[in-house]
């Protein structure tokens, strides 16, 4: 009966520390913006997020899943034509040349996205119509990619022209750049901001740590305890 017991024992334990080690890892959310608006013309900028340690509560440092949100607009006229805080809509009814703009990400690793290259917005016309700003989350679970809408500057939710795919399993901490430019003299490009939406990967919480680290120890006393009374 004794022999019995500690079998039993031994069992019940060995199945509830399965369940914590192979229970489904936490997801640890986290959404960060710059909001500091600018305007370009035919050059290149960057505008930044830092993920610090304490931003991810005792997270592993691993990107799970990942979207990014872009608040922008194209407009019609010359180089000054827009200024900052961006209007809610384009103050020149000029063609806005929307195939000039370009949107990469890079991750603190070095690791860059290709959001939006030139031409993916209206390739072969001089669009958008210039109107207000647009929102586009960029996602790669999307069922249409960015600029095959009609009309394709538009917002809305779309993949991006590379895969943010490529970004998962990497570490969130550090600096994540977004590099903006315009290719073209006149209607300028301005980004009033963007977001990083992410899903981190979870270590357990202490408490859990310490059940674990105690279920351990004692198993290892029911198991000598059995093999005491197998003796």
């Amino acid at each position: 009966m004794r022999k019995q017991t500690g079998v039993t024992a031994v069992s019940s334990l060995v199945g509830v520390l399965g369940a914590l080690l192979a229970g489904p890892a936490l997801a640890l959310p986290l959404s960060a913006s710059n909001v500091s608006a600018l305007v370009l013309d035919a050059t290149t900028d960057t505008r930044s997020i830092t993920v610090t340690a304490g931003d991810i509560r005792g997270a592993f440092d691993l990107v799970e899943a990942l979207t990014v949100t872009l608040d922008f607009m194209k407009c019609g006229g010359l180089d000054n034509s827009l200024t900052t805080p961006l209007p809610a809509g384009c103050p020149s009814g000029d063609p806005a040349y929307a195939r000039e703009i370009s949107f990469d990400l890079t991750n603190p690793g070095g690791a860059t996205v290709r959001l939006v290259t030139a031409d993916t917005y209206d390739a072969f016309g001089d669009g958008p119509t210039p109107g207000a700003r647009i929102t586009v989350i960029f996602d790669d679970s999307a069922g249409e990619a960015v600029g095959y809408s009609t009309p394709s500057f538009v917002g809305g939710t779309f993949r991006p022209v590379g895969s943010l795919a490529d970004l998962l399993g990497m570490g969130a901490v550090g600096t994540w750049t977004l590099s903006i430019g315009d290719d073209g003299i006149d209607a300028p490009l301005g980004l009033a901001s963007f977001t990083l939406d992410m899903s981190l990967r979870d270590i357990p919480e202490p408490g859990t740590l310490a059940l674990l680290g105690l279920g351990l120890s004692g198993l290892a006393i029911v198991q000598r305890r059995v093999i005491a009374n197998m003796s």
